[in-house]
Protein backbone atom coordinates (compact mmCIF):
# COMPACT_ATOMS: atom_id res chain seq x y z
CA UNK A 1 0.00 0.00 0.00
CA UNK A 2 1.20 3.50 -0.82
CA UNK A 3 0.83 4.75 2.78
CA UNK A 4 3.74 2.50 3.75
CA UNK A 5 5.94 4.98 1.91
CA UNK A 6 6.78 7.56 4.59
CA UNK A 7 6.86 10.51 2.16
CA UNK A 8 3.47 9.58 0.71
CA UNK A 9 1.95 9.16 4.19
CA UNK A 10 3.34 12.51 5.36
CA UNK A 11 2.15 14.19 2.17
CA UNK A 12 -1.30 12.69 2.78
CA UNK A 13 -1.40 14.48 6.17
CA UNK A 14 0.01 17.67 4.64
CA UNK A 15 -2.71 17.73 1.97
CA UNK A 16 -5.45 17.09 4.53
CA UNK A 17 -4.13 19.88 6.76
CA UNK A 18 -3.78 22.29 3.86
CA UNK A 19 -7.36 21.65 2.78
CA UNK A 20 -8.71 22.15 6.31
CA UNK A 21 -7.31 25.67 6.11
CA UNK A 22 -8.25 26.29 2.48
CA UNK A 23 -11.82 25.04 2.62
CA UNK A 24 -12.39 26.45 6.07
CA UNK A 25 -11.36 29.84 4.77
CA UNK A 26 -13.53 29.76 1.68
CA UNK A 27 -16.49 28.35 3.55
CA UNK A 28 -16.43 30.58 6.62
CA UNK A 29 -14.09 33.51 6.11
CA UNK A 30 -16.56 35.55 4.06
CA UNK A 31 -19.19 35.09 6.79
CA UNK A 32 -16.60 36.03 9.43
CA UNK A 33 -15.71 39.24 7.56
CA UNK A 34 -19.40 40.14 7.26
CA UNK A 35 -20.34 39.33 10.86
CA UNK A 36 -17.23 40.40 12.76
CA UNK A 37 -15.94 43.26 10.60
CA UNK A 38 -19.20 44.40 8.92
CA UNK A 39 -17.52 44.27 5.50
CA UNK A 40 -18.50 42.51 2.28
CA UNK A 41 -16.91 39.06 2.49
CA UNK A 42 -17.05 38.10 -1.18
CA UNK A 43 -14.18 40.37 -2.18
CA UNK A 44 -11.93 38.87 0.49
CA UNK A 45 -12.65 35.32 -0.67
CA UNK A 46 -12.15 36.33 -4.31
CA UNK A 47 -8.78 37.91 -3.51
CA UNK A 48 -7.72 34.76 -1.66
CA UNK A 49 -8.55 32.59 -4.70
CA UNK A 50 -6.82 35.06 -7.03
CA UNK A 51 -3.74 34.91 -4.81
CA UNK A 52 -3.93 31.11 -4.84
CA UNK A 53 -3.84 31.05 -8.64
CA UNK A 54 -0.98 33.54 -8.84
CA UNK A 55 0.90 31.56 -6.18
CA UNK A 56 0.58 28.35 -8.16
CA UNK A 57 1.78 30.03 -11.34
CA UNK A 58 4.71 31.79 -9.69
CA UNK A 59 5.86 28.70 -7.79
CA UNK A 60 7.46 27.20 -10.89
CA UNK A 61 9.61 30.29 -11.41
CA UNK A 62 10.63 30.27 -7.74
CA UNK A 63 11.90 26.69 -8.00
CA UNK A 64 14.95 28.00 -9.85
CA UNK A 65 15.87 30.02 -6.75
CA UNK A 66 14.25 28.19 -3.84
CA UNK A 67 14.44 24.40 -3.46
CA UNK A 68 11.11 22.54 -3.53
CA UNK A 69 11.04 21.40 0.11
CA UNK A 70 12.15 24.78 1.45
CA UNK A 71 9.50 26.54 -0.66
CA UNK A 72 6.87 24.09 0.58
CA UNK A 73 7.84 24.58 4.24
CA UNK A 74 7.92 28.38 3.95
CA UNK A 75 4.66 28.59 2.02
CA UNK A 76 2.84 26.21 4.36
CA UNK A 77 3.98 27.83 7.60
CA UNK A 78 3.68 31.43 6.46
CA UNK A 79 0.37 30.86 4.67
CA UNK A 80 -1.36 29.21 7.63
CA UNK A 81 0.17 31.76 10.03
CA UNK A 82 -1.11 34.59 7.85
CA UNK A 83 -4.59 33.05 7.73
CA UNK A 84 -4.54 32.81 11.50
CA UNK A 85 -3.29 36.40 11.68
CA UNK A 86 -6.21 37.67 9.61
CA UNK A 87 -8.38 36.95 12.64
CA UNK A 88 -6.55 39.78 14.43
CA UNK A 89 -6.67 42.36 11.61
CA UNK A 90 -9.43 44.95 11.60
CA UNK A 91 -8.30 47.47 8.95
CA UNK A 92 -10.13 46.74 5.67
CA UNK A 93 -7.09 47.41 3.44
CA UNK A 94 -4.90 45.14 5.57
CA UNK A 95 -7.55 42.41 5.40
CA UNK A 96 -7.67 42.70 1.62
CA UNK A 97 -3.90 42.46 1.38
CA UNK A 98 -3.61 39.58 3.83
CA UNK A 99 -6.33 37.62 2.06
CA UNK A 100 -4.47 37.88 -1.26
CA UNK A 101 -1.10 37.21 0.41
CA UNK A 102 -2.42 34.09 2.18
CA UNK A 103 -3.62 32.72 -1.15
CA UNK A 104 -0.31 33.64 -2.78
CA UNK A 105 1.62 31.75 -0.09
CA UNK A 106 -0.66 28.71 -0.01
CA UNK A 107 -0.98 28.45 -3.80
CA UNK A 108 2.19 26.37 -4.28
CA UNK A 109 1.40 23.88 -1.49
CA UNK A 110 -0.78 21.44 -3.43
CA UNK A 111 1.33 21.12 -6.61
CA UNK A 112 4.60 20.96 -4.65
CA UNK A 113 3.22 18.34 -2.27
CA UNK A 114 1.97 16.21 -5.16
CA UNK A 115 5.33 16.50 -6.87
CA UNK A 116 7.21 15.42 -3.73
CA UNK A 117 4.96 12.43 -3.15
CA UNK A 118 5.09 11.30 -6.78
CA UNK A 119 8.88 11.59 -6.90
CA UNK A 120 9.16 9.36 -3.83
CA UNK A 121 7.94 6.29 -5.75
CA UNK A 122 9.27 4.63 -8.87
CA UNK A 123 5.92 3.29 -10.04
CA UNK A 124 2.20 3.77 -9.43
CA UNK A 125 2.48 7.56 -9.54
CA UNK A 126 -1.22 7.79 -10.41
CA UNK A 127 -2.03 5.97 -7.17
CA UNK A 128 -0.02 8.57 -5.26
CA UNK A 129 -1.89 11.37 -7.00
CA UNK A 130 -5.21 9.68 -6.25
CA UNK A 131 -4.28 9.33 -2.59
CA UNK A 132 -3.26 13.00 -2.46
CA UNK A 133 -6.60 13.98 -3.94
CA UNK A 134 -8.41 11.72 -1.45
CA UNK A 135 -6.53 13.40 1.41
CA UNK A 136 -7.49 16.79 0.03
CA UNK A 137 -11.14 15.71 -0.13
CA UNK A 138 -11.03 14.41 3.45
CA UNK A 139 -9.45 17.63 4.72
CA UNK A 140 -11.76 19.73 2.56
CA UNK A 141 -14.80 17.99 4.03
CA UNK A 142 -13.56 17.77 7.61
CA UNK A 143 -12.33 21.38 7.74
CA UNK A 144 -15.67 23.12 7.29
CA UNK A 145 -17.35 20.59 9.61
CA UNK A 146 -14.75 21.15 12.33
CA UNK A 147 -14.82 24.93 11.95
CA UNK A 148 -18.62 24.94 11.96
CA UNK A 149 -18.86 22.80 15.10
CA UNK A 150 -16.17 24.82 16.91
CA UNK A 151 -17.83 28.03 15.73
CA UNK A 152 -21.21 26.89 17.03
CA UNK A 153 -19.65 26.09 20.40
CA UNK A 154 -17.74 29.39 20.69
CA UNK A 155 -17.69 31.96 17.88
CA UNK A 156 -16.88 32.09 14.20
CA UNK A 157 -13.45 33.48 15.09
CA UNK A 158 -12.92 30.58 17.52
CA UNK A 159 -14.01 28.08 14.89
CA UNK A 160 -11.58 29.49 12.31
CA UNK A 161 -8.77 29.51 14.88
CA UNK A 162 -9.50 25.86 15.76
CA UNK A 163 -9.38 24.95 12.07
CA UNK A 164 -6.02 26.61 11.60
CA UNK A 165 -4.60 24.88 14.69
CA UNK A 166 -5.74 21.51 13.29
CA UNK A 167 -4.12 22.44 9.98
CA UNK A 168 -0.81 23.07 11.71
CA UNK A 169 -1.04 19.80 13.62
CA UNK A 170 -1.65 17.86 10.40
CA UNK A 171 1.24 19.52 8.54
CA UNK A 172 3.64 19.12 11.48
CA UNK A 173 4.96 15.68 10.38
CA UNK A 174 5.96 17.19 7.05
CA UNK A 175 7.60 20.18 8.69
CA UNK A 176 9.58 17.88 11.00
CA UNK A 177 10.70 15.55 8.21
CA UNK A 178 14.37 16.26 7.57
CA UNK A 179 14.75 14.88 4.08
CA UNK A 180 12.89 12.89 1.47
CA UNK A 181 13.93 9.23 1.35
CA UNK A 182 14.99 7.77 -2.00
CA UNK A 183 12.21 6.67 -4.33
CA UNK A 184 10.72 3.26 -3.63
CA UNK A 185 8.46 0.88 -5.54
Amino acid sequence: MMLQNRTVAITFLLMAGYMVAEQGLTTFFAAYIQQERQLGGGLFAALYWLGLGVGRLSSAALLERLEERRQLVLCTLCGIALLFGTLLISAPAALLGSSFAAGLLLGPVMPLAFSRAASSVTSLKVSVMSMGNAAACLGGGAGPLLIGLAGDASSLRGGLAAGYVVSLILVLPFLLQRRTPAASG
